[in-house]
């Protein structure tokens, strides 16, 4: 996978997947979904524009990392996909103030 946050994106649907209790995978079932998932997370991320994708490493590097993990010890992966889709309620506007703190600090 081209970033770690993708590759642990990867680990995290396949766990997922495998998880499944409606479902009786394969070996070879699993190997292909993963090649699918990981084919589609490689096309997202490369499919945008060179410029930007520079400016989104550079950002992530420059204030993203350091407010998270530096300013509030926390992982700047956030892939608690409850809290974002909205589904825990509490984890979500703990998400949405964490984003909130880091516009603030990078517009202050």
């Amino acid at each position: 996978m081209p970033t770690p946050a993708l590759q642990r994106r990867l680990e995290q649907l396949m766990g997922f997947v495998s998880a499944d209790p409606r479902k009786k995978f394969t070996t070879a079932n699993l190997t292909n979904i993963r090649a699918t998932l990981a084919s589609y997370l490689t096309a997202t991320t490369e499919s945008a524009n060179k410029g930007t994708l520079d400016k989104e490493k550079s950002a992530w590097n420059k204030y993203w990392r350091p407010y998270c993990e530096d300013y509030l010890g926390i992982d700047a992966i956030r892939n608690d996909m409850d809290a974002h889709s909205g589904r825990d309620v509490d984890g979500f506007q703990i998400e949405c103030a964490i984003i909130a703190g880091a516009i603030a600090c990078r517009t202050s």
